[in-house]
């Protein structure tokens, strides 16, 4: 019972402390295109806040100072963006999942947890949507790339992902949002996007805490 009460102090300290409540006016839009047998489909990234601040400590805190708790704060602030951007998210008869931007396991290591599965197993809580944990792969390590050019991103992230074999037969209709920490360059979920997309999954929905640049 004093862990419980000692977690939820922590964690409603975190929720006041860092700025949770999404506004339209703080959402950053970003468009990625996707282009096969020279047709073009145009995929729009949400991004709940810019990459400052709050939101940057709270990024950072997570990732670096391990501080897991956060995942429930950077959780709530994407399904309140989710819920803005589709009302009908969590409606279980519409057929959503969720999919993460995969790290390589090496890098969860590095780090001692896999920060977007912590934040999406949170998400699928607030939600009732499924968590699809293993149906995108990093099959290629790479180093950071926050301080690479975009070219530099490019070379190191190109067929850096690819679907589960054992999951390929999942419906191509289901929809996929698809979620990451942080939206910079564009270049890793522009990737990730084209992994999905190569392999019939067309309806995806991408969704970013952050992102670097604004709209």
């Amino acid at each position: 019972m004093f862990l419980k009460q000692l977690f939820n102090f922590i964690f409603n300290k975190s929720n006041i402390k860092y700025k949770v409540i999404v506004n339209s006016n703080d959402i950053q839009k970003r468009e990625i295109y996707y282009k096969s047998n020279n047709i073009s489909t145009i995929f729009v990234c949400y991004s709940a806040f810019l990459y400052k601040d709050n939101i940057r400590e709270l990024v950072h805190n997570y990732k670096f100072q391990k501080k897991v708790f956060l995942s429930k704060v950077i959780a709530k602030i994407l399904y309140d963006l989710i819920l803005l951007k589709i009302p009908n998210f969590n409606d279980i008869s519409l057929n959503y999942q969720i999919v993460c931007v995969p790290c390589h396991y090496f890098r969860v290591f590095q780090r001692g947890f896999n920060h977007m599965h912590l934040v999406c197993e949170e998400l699928s809580k607030l939600s009732g949507v499924k968590f699809n944990k293993k149906f995108l792969i990093r099959s290629k390590y790479t180093p950071s790339l926050f301080n690479k050019s975009k070219k530099e991103r490019k070379k190191y992230i190109s067929g850096c992902f690819r679907i589960n074999n054992k999951l390929k037969d999942i419906n191509k209709n289901t929809k996929i949002i698809l979620i990451d920490d942080l939206l910079t360059s564009g270049t890793t979920m522009k990737e990730c996007i084209n992994t999905l997309a190569d392999n019939g999954y067309l309806n995806i929905h991408p969704f970013t805490l952050a992102s670097t640049t604004s709209k």
